[in-house]
């Protein structure tokens, strides 16, 4: 698997931020793979894929890493409890609850009903 992320990309751009907005390593760092094959079936000269699904191995995509900003400032505060919000299924909550339980926080989801529809 990839190497923890040692600093998130805005940090490298604006090391200014650094002191001000809290920030956890949860991910690692994800490879990019060129897609030849299906790229040509495609008829594209170029196709890349990040790998998002190898963020951790707690929980995959891009949900990790809003979570290494969100959950930050929780610790920071010293908060013991998070609560969010979601249609059930929520990718956000359940990647909420799953790290926040790391750290040894109670985890309060408010989930409503969705409907299945062509788009979820």
């Amino acid at each position: 698997m990839g190497e923890v992320r040692k600093l998130p990309f805005l940090f490298q751009e604006f090391p200014e931020l650094k002191d001000h907005i809290p920030w956890m390593p949860l991910t690692r760092v994800t490879p990019v793979h060129k897609l030849e094959k299906l790229g040509k079936e495609l008829g594209l000269s170029e196709l890349w894929v990040k790998r998002d699904d190898m963020t951790s191995d707690v929980y995959g995509g891009n949900k990790p890493r809003k979570l290494e900003f969100l959950l930050a400032d929780v610790l920071r505060q010293k908060k013991a409890k998070v609560i969010t919000y979601g249609g059930a299924g929520s990718n956000h909550c359940l990647a909420t609850l799953l790290f926040a339980r790391m750290y040894g926080l109670e985890t309060i989801l408010v989930l409503w009903d969705q409907p299945v529809t062509a788009h979820v």
